[in-house]
């Protein structure tokens, strides 16, 4: 799929995107640094200035700590909207005087507030995933909004699908696909069997497209274009899917206020102590070992070692309680990885921008990170490839960040995966 067919697929006809005035500015600063509250700074002078502006995090209890920070801003929530009035009848079948006033309300939800509060032009707090229900009811309202996005959203889905399935839904004309975009154009509404109910909800959405074995979901680019000015509050941005998605569409973006990260960094090495031994693995022949792929076809006795090289390390090396302990893996294999001293320390491995498990002293990460291979090539044949080793770096100083090292304090560290202890060192030298 070329990046023209793109272009024509994505772009209504009266948005140009080379001559789009959208200001997109990337705040690239190391945690740490003090992105978020410089945003509040920004957003009380917003508030002077009568400016409007839409902030959208990642968590619900940011939401909470950017309401008490500023005076004039709402979050979107469920509540019952006035609708009218009920006329009221007696059983005798006269007209009840009494209840004329009686009001008609109806349930509304968080995405239908967050619509009324656009078109009431009000300052909003929400989070990433509301933010992904914006419709194009909403867009001509935005135009005079600043949007602030602290962390990088992810504006590309996928849902894998085995090739006996995807020859089911074309033989059986469930889906009918372009030849030249290879975007989803029908999908049969009649279908009512839970069989394919999944695949076929995803592929109702806009500009979804198939690729190889893999249905992608892009995020309309007009959802982006349709503000006064993006701020994106993040770091390793260049690494991100969002960072190739704004490249897709030849979109520019400037970088802001990037600090230095040396004196960051140099607290992180004199408080982070990352285990070396023979726990780990130590030759490069393993890049992908510990990948989502490599420990499905684990046996039970690799399996095994696995927790006992984790318990072994917690329990003899770092000499830490099971309450200050932390983890992460792939969520399917939770349970499997799962050992003693440990266990109830889980944290999901995409975990980022939450204080909750700041008390943790020491931290495993039992994973190796790499691109869905499917979005992977989207990206890499249109033109737009992503950088995998930045971007899983990225995702594992988030995760390491949730410790308590963010409080500048010592942090014992277990990282099996010799390429994901690779691309930290490396890191920390640069």
């Amino acid at each position: 799929m070329k990046y023209s067919e793109l272009e024509k697929v994505f772009v209504k006809e009266k948005l140009d995107l080379k001559d789009s005035n959208i200001d997109i500015k990337i705040y690239d600063q190391i945690m740490g640094s003090g992105k978020t509250r410089d945003a509040i700074e920004r957003m009380r002078q917003y508030e002077k200035d009568d400016q409007k502006f839409i902030y959208v995090t990642p968590f619900l209890d940011e939401i909470e700590r950017v309401s008490e920070e500023l005076n004039h801003v709402h979050a979107p929530k469920n509540y019952m909207k006035h609708v009218g009035f009920e006329s009221q009848i007696n059983d005798d079948g006269h007209f009840d005087i009494l209840n004329y006033f009686n009001k008609l309300y109806k349930l509304q939800n968080k995405g239908n507030h967050l619509s009324d509060l656009i078109k009431q032009g009000k300052n909003i707090v929400t989070t990433h995933q509301l933010y992904s229900s914006f419709n194009s009811f909403d867009i001509p309202n935005l135009k005079d909004y600043i949007l602030i996005i602290d962390e990088a959203i992810n504006p590309v889905f996928v849902f894998n699908i085995g090739s006996r399935d995807l020859e089911i839904l074309n033989n059986e004309n469930l889906i009918q696909i372009e030849d030249k975009t290879s975007r989803v154009a029908k999908v049969d509404n009649d279908y009512t069997d839970d069989s394919f109910k999944s695949v076929l909800n995803f592929c109702k959405q806009e500009n979804t497209f198939l690729q190889n074995n893999a249905f992608i979901s892009i995020s309309p680019i007009d959802l982006f274009l349709s503000f006064k000015e993006i701020q994106i509050l993040t770091y390793l941005f260049e690494g991100s899917i969002m960072s190739a998605y704004f490249r897709l569409f030849n979109l520019e973006y400037t970088f802001i206020n990037k600090c230095s990260q040396r004196t960051i960094k140099n607290k992180i090495k004199y408080n982070l102590t990352i285990y070396e031994g023979d726990r780990n693995q130590n030759s490069k022949r393993h890049q992908c070992n510990l990948s989502k792929s490599s420990i499905a076809r684990k046996n039970r006795s690799e399996i095994q070692k696995l927790n006992l090289d984790t318990a072994y390390v917690f329990k003899r090396q770092f000499k830490t309680k099971s309450d200050d302990n932390a983890f992460t893996t792939f969520k399917d294999f939770e349970g499997k990885l799962s050992g003693n001293g440990y266990k109830k320390g889980f944290i999901a491995i995409n975990a980022r921008a939450t204080n909750s498990h700041a008390h943790k002293k020491s931290m495993a990460y039992l994973g190796n990170r790499f691109l869905n291979p499917e979005l992977k090539n989207f990206f890499i044949s249109n033109g737009s490839p992503i950088d995998e080793d930045q971007w899983a770096l990225s995702e594992m100083i988030q995760w390491i960040w949730r410790g308590c090292i963010r409080n500048n304090e010592p942090m014992n560290l277990y990282i099996p995966s010799y390429r994901m202890r690779y691309l930290l060192y490396t890191w920390l030298k640069a």
